[in-house]
């Protein structure tokens, strides 16, 4: 176990001006020496024990594997650790140390839950207030010339949150200690953080923008700011989910610290990268934070998406954003809300959905999002009448893509929405019985696995759409369709009608 009262300092000695600032490595006896000018001392040099350091670190990284690696049965260990690193994470003398420390605070909270599964939330409930305060202050202190430590610890805090986050769904209690002050305290030093860290972008770009000397210097400079880039990441994490465990709660927070420092962003996108924060925050604000919350902020993010279209087409991330919020909007926000941009997000839609998944390679994600909300904007959504593009063209962009299987709440919506467009005759079982047998089919397959991509009613309603096309098809049309289906989704499939009690099986030939 980490002994924090380990001696660090082994030797002081009277120094001379001549030495001031001098520093010299004893390898072989694993001290670190300088000499310093101390208040009421005078010059001194300073023996720092390094070893005594490099253990704390070693010890923290060694732990981390063990949490990691035994999960729950790391028992009787967690609360030792938790005690031992979380003052390490204001370790003043290495970055290594806090940084270390910080991440396997991570690690082991997350044992903790998985532990608390069985034996109750009382552990983790505890810890996690002090641990988000501890991480967020040093984030708030934290050296901006390392990068690499400021990184580690900001992903640190936004690895704590979304263990909370998971764990929160079937144990709310686990947040029964982290109130709004907590996450006000988190979210400041994460926006402080992040104000420092676009300012800095805005210099680097200045920069780049000028004359330099030569590569070497380019390359340093994009080498810096592809740094910051990353440090943006866990920072907006971090906040969106102080955002989703409060929700409405968290509206004054959103309105104190976000909405001055990225609410521009969403209109000048001259950083692409802080226009992605601001986009992922108001789609979240427009998600989770109720009617009134989506109203009153919609308006800018529908701006923000436009104009990530406009100027960012190129860049997946912001594009996945921006689809992701119209997603949010069309199912949260007036209904007007785009109206004065539909054909633009439409025709934009469209286009991202118009390839199989077979040729998405890495825009898998993307290219289900955008289905989504495709289907969610003008299936069963706020705009069902467009005149300037055919329904058919709509659905068949939809059913394109079925199922969905990247994210399990659009799998849910968009699941549970097929269904609805197969009980209003929206898409006709004559016509589509081939494709309609192969996307359950699919589905139930996944949900069989284990996968949550369908709520219990929604198989029971496939169910019922299978039942309905064995009583009305002719039975050339389902041997076509049940055909066409893998051996896995023809047994379920057989098993799910043999189950409902039909007595005209498929003859499914070979």
């Amino acid at each position: 176990m980490i002994n924090n009262s380990n001696v660090l300092f082994s030797l002081l000695q009277e120094g001379d001006e001549a030495g001031l600032n001098w520093k010299a490595n004893e390898e072989d006896q694993g001290t670190e020496s300088m000499t310093v000018a101390v208040p009421g001392r005078g010059f001194t040099k300073v023996t720092i024990n390094t070893t005594k350091i490099q253990e704390k670190a070693q010890a923290a990284r060694a732990l981390y594997e063990h949490a990691k690696a035994m999960g729950a049965t790391f028992g009787s260990y967690i609360e030792p650790c938790l005690q031992a690193f979380l003052p390490l994470v204001h370790f003043p003398y290495s970055a290594d140390v806090r940084s270390t420390s910080a991440q396997t605070l991570g690690a082991v909270f997350e044992a903790a839950c998985l532990a608390g599964e069985k034996m109750g939330m009382a552990l983790p409930q505890k810890y996690l207030p002090p641990l988000a305060k501890a991480i967020s202050a040093q984030i708030a202190q934290e050296d901006t010339t390392d990068m690499e430590a400021l990184y580690a610890l900001a992903d640190s805090l936004s690895e704590v949150y979304y263990i909370a986050y998971r764990y929160r769904k079937t144990h709310p209690e686990l947040l029964a200690h982290f109130g709004l002050q907590d996450a006000e305290a988190s979210v400041e030093a994460c926006m402080e953080t992040m104000v420092a860290c676009l300012d800095r972008r805005a210099q680097m770009t200045r920069v780049l923008g000028g004359t330099l000397t030569g590569e070497d210097e380019k390359q340093d400079y994009l080498d810096q700011l592809q740094a910051e880039q990353q440090l943006l990441t866990p920072l907006v994490d971090s906040v969106g989910y102080t955002l989703k465990f409060f929700r409405q709660d968290f509206l004054p927070l959103f309105e104190k610290y976000i909405v001055p420092l990225l609410g521009p962003k969403l209109e000048t996108q001259s950083d692409v990268r802080a226009s992605l924060s601001a986009v992922c925050l108001f789609d979240d604000v427009v998600e989770h934070c109720g009617p009134d919350a989506a109203a009153k902020y919609a308006p800018r993010l529908v701006q923000g998406v436009v104009t990530a279209f406009e100027q960012h087409s190129n860049e997946k991330n912001i594009v996945q954003a921006a689809v992701y919020g119209i997603a949010q909007m069309a199912r949260y926000a007036p209904s007007g809300v785009m109206s004065s941009h539909i054909q633009t997000i439409v025709h934009r839609l469209l286009a991202l959905t118009g390839r199989s998944k077979d040729e998405a390679g890495d825009d898998l994600y993307l290219l289900e999002i955008a289905a989504s909300a495709l289907a969610s904007l003008t299936l069963w959504g706020p705009f069902p009448d467009l005149k300037f593009v055919p329904r058919d063209t709509l659905v068949n962009s939809f059913l394109a893509q079925l199922p969905i299987l990247q994210d399990d709440d659009e799998a849910k919506i968009c699941h549970a929405g097929f269904c609805h467009l197969v009980e209003n005759g929206t898409i006709a079982l004559d016509q589509e019985a081939g494709r309609v047998t192969r996307i359950i089919g699919d589905v139930l397959v996944e949900v069989q696995e284990g996968e949550d991509v369908a709520t219990s009613d929604t198989v029971e309603r496939m169910s019922s759409i299978l039942f309905q096309m064995q009583q009305g098809l002719t039975p050339a049309t389902l041997r076509q369709a049940f055909g066409g289906l893998g051996p896995e989704a023809q047994q379920i499939v057989g098993s799910v009608l043999q189950e409902m009690g039909t007595s005209r099986a498929p003859v499914v030939t070979p």
